[in-house]
């Protein structure tokens, strides 16, 4: 017998936990990143308030690399909130490692969903942010399976930063971070831009939608 599919399947790609969870990490981390986990979930909020959507979620822990946070290698972890399943990505929490063991967990968990979800027409993935493991993994993700690879742009993907105590590799290697990021927006089929100007310097010939204020949609009850 047949199965007829008329939902929507989504794979968001984030960085976020259980705010219960996050909250133990405001103690082993010295810069935790409040404000992109808070973010991140006020857009889940906001995609499941249409309800003909499925979400398959794939995250990273919101945390800074060592040192200053104590964790080094994050486990993998699934969570289940609200009738939602968030599976949390392992990586090594080092410097330029975590890029690399970021991208083969991505890889892992979203041909995982691809073998899920075969049988469904319509697909999507949706980037809540530009790190490059999550755009690389959409980018080849998107071109296998033939489907839409969205992201959201709230800040400029080539901001430059001028950290001390940065090693020379390290500054050269979030210097290739920040060109692949540029060359990878080109590859997506829509952007959902913070502001205008980032969607002219960016995004201009893809296809955007402005949306001022992104950061007070939703409602980040996790």
């Amino acid at each position: 017998m047949s199965c007829q599919v008329k939902r929507s399947e989504i794979l968001y790609m984030g960085t976020l936990i259980p705010q219960l969870e996050f909250n133990k990490l405001l103690s082993i981390d010295n810069t935790p990143q409040i404000a992109t986990h808070l973010f991140s979930w006020k857009l889940i909020n906001a995609i499941r308030i249409n309800d003909s959507y499925d979400l398959s979620i794939i995250s990273t822990r919101p945390i800074s690399e060592f040192p200053n946070c104590r964790i080094i290698y994050n486990h993998k972890k699934k969570w289940r909130l609200d009738n939602i399943i968030l599976q949390e990505m392992f990586f090594i929490n080092l410097p330029i490692l975590k890029t690399f063991t970021l991208l083969l967990s991505s890889l892992i968990y979203s041909f995982k969903w691809v073998i899920l979800t075969r049988k469904v027409n319509r697909k999507c993935v949706f980037l809540d942010n530009y790190q490059i493991p999550y755009l690389l993994t959409g980018f080849i993700i998107s071109r296998i399976c033939k489907i839409p690879l969205i992201c959201v742009l709230t800040d400029p993907p080539n901001m430059t930063y001028k950290i001390h105590w940065e090693s020379y590799w390290k500054k050269k290697f979030r210097k290739l971070n920040d060109r692949l990021s540029k060359k990878l927006l080109l590859k997506l089929h829509g952007v959902i831009s913070m502001t205008s100007y980032l969607a002219h310097d960016y995004c201009h010939q893809i296809d955007h939608l402005i949306i001022e204020a992104i950061g007070e949609i939703g409602r980040a009850h996790v």
